[in-house]
């Protein structure tokens, strides 16, 4: 794949650019967990990069490490994304821009898309057949990637000013939804599926950031989502009747139900039942509520700077307690005031909610690998952990 700073096609992910133009957004990438992958990045007339937010790998040498970048058509960078089976779960994720100077103008111009990884086979907390066949089957999959990139305070939905989602009626799905917001005085994208009949749709939660709640699908129905700019959210959805989906109040899809198929086996529910499951967990997404955490730290998180040091590439954030490097194999606790204008990611690791300081954009005990909190402050901070581990 590769990076410029031309002109991008009109048309969504879902159709292929022309006449030397590029797909908006950018493709979809599927992985599967349990195999190493090989990512080329093709250079252009700009110095460019990518970042992969959310992926668990190695965020040096090959890995996701943003200090590399690659300019000039006949160069490449390559990417060694490696995703055992027992270290890196499934999910869904993206990619960006991250070149330093120049990220928001290419990602304003597409260079941002959508990565799938796929369970492949491997463990994810249930063997019940229908929820396996739900969870590995393209016909129960659909897409949604929202961004603000081609005018300020207005989205568009699969690069599409007014997207169209087929759903064959009363057939569960499971909704893959991504938010990337550009705009830098926009914070928080709201997502509300809207519809005329209080009972038109089922829609529960299964994962945030990629990373499955601890108890899949969320057990009652919720059809407004607060996200973040950088945010990934899956729900498994069954609708009976049309409805429309809106962000900040704006409608950018229409979801058509449709009774000429007949709807396909497979449900988010193990035998038929609406009991939630227990997702498989793995080291990095263990639940670290009862841990002791070895090292606490507060930050306070401004639009350009936190603890009053503004973002340097060349310059890590170091342990505020030690003055050094942080240490593999510990639990940290990071309490956060302030995150209220750009949301905190930390590349690699996930952080798991533990306080109601977090809320309204994060449920307390799950895992999200990006924060927004505009209610935290230092007398109500948003409390989370990290486990720094393979």
């Amino acid at each position: 794949m590769g990076i410029d700073n031309g002109p991008a096609a009109k048309s969504g992910y879902r159709v292929s650019g022309s006449s030397g133009q590029c797909t908006y957004p950018g493709p979809i990438i599927r992985l599967k967990r349990g195999v190493k992958h090989g990512l080329f990045l093709k250079g252009g007339s700009e110095e460019t990069n990518l970042h992969l937010h959310g992926l668990h790998i190695k965020g040096y040498g090959n890995g996701d490490n943003n200090h590399r970048f690659v300019k000039g058509s006949d160069n490449m960078l390559v990417y060694d994304i490696d995703l055992p089976a027992d270290q890196h779960m499934g999910g869904t994720h993206w990619y960006h821009s991250h070149i330093h100077g120049n990220t928001w103008e290419q990602v304003q111009g597409g260079a941002f898309g959508m990565i799938i990884i796929d369970d492949n086979g491997h463990p994810v907390g249930t063997e019940d057949a229908n929820v396996l066949e739900f969870l590995r089957t393209s016909k129960h999959e659909k897409v949604l990637i929202i961004d603000d990139s081609k005018k300020s305070n207005s989205y568009t939905a699969n690069g599409m000013e007014s997207e169209v989602l087929e759903f064959v009626q009363n057939q569960w799905y499971r909704l893959r939804i991504l938010t990337v917001g550009v705009d830098a005085h926009t914070s928080g994208i709201n997502v509300i599926f809207d519809d005329y009949d209080a009972d038109a749709c089922h829609i529960h939660a299964m994962a945030h950031d990629g990373i499955f709640r601890f108890e899949v699908p969320r057990p009652h129905t919720v059809k407004e989502y607060p996200l973040t700019t950088a945010s990934r959210l899956d729900v498994a959805i069954r609708c009976k009747q049309d409805i429309v989906i809106k962000v900040n109040g704006q409608q950018i899809v229409e979801v058509r139900t449709s009774e000429e198929e007949e709807a396909e086996e497979g449900t988010p529910y193990p035998g038929g039942s609406t009991a939630s499951w227990k997702s498989a967990r793995l080291e990095y997404t263990k639940n670290l509520t009862s841990e002791n955490a070895e090292e606490t730290m507060k930050l306070r998180v401004d639009e350009t700077n936190i603890n009053g040091v503004s973002q340097a590439s060349h310059k890590p954030m170091c342990n505020k307690n030690t003055k050094g490097d942080f240490q593999y194999g510990t639990i940290q606790e990071w309490k956060f005031s302030g995150v209220n204008t750009h949301p905190f990611h930390v590349h690699v690791y996930p952080m798991q909610v533990v306080s109601d300081g977090c809320g309204p954009n994060h449920d307390k005990g799950e895992f999200y690998d990006t924060i927004l909190a505009p209610e935290s402050s230092i007398s109500k901070p948003c409390i989370v952990r990290l486990y720094f581990v393979d």
